[in-house]
């Protein structure tokens, strides 16, 4: 529940986070969300074959969550924008 509260609050303020500390412009936010989102999408069909295919559900969730928060972690660290695409795609 903890990791799904603190993905809601930092999702919102990383464009701005990008924009103003990194001075990524507007048009490169727009790629890295776009990117983001496809990553995404695939890996969720991926990770719903794999929970098919091996019938533990319950170890792909939890992994899933635990890498939701090594993930904010490395927001934290990051200093350019690759690195926050890195932690988008995840999303």
């Amino acid at each position: 529940m903890f990791v799904d509260t603190s993905t809601e609050m930092v999702y919102p303020l990383v464009p701005f986070f990008l924009m103003v500390t990194l001075g990524a412009s507007p048009a490169i936010v727009g790629v890295i969300e776009g990117i983001a989102k496809s990553i995404a999408l695939l890996l969720k069909v991926f990770s719903g074959y794999i929970g098919d295919v091996y019938h533990n559900k319950k170890r792909l969730a939890f992994t899933g969550y635990s890498v939701a928060v090594f993930y904010k972690i490395f927001l934290l660290l990051a200093a350019s924008w690759p690195g926050i695409l890195v932690y988008y795609c995840h999303q």
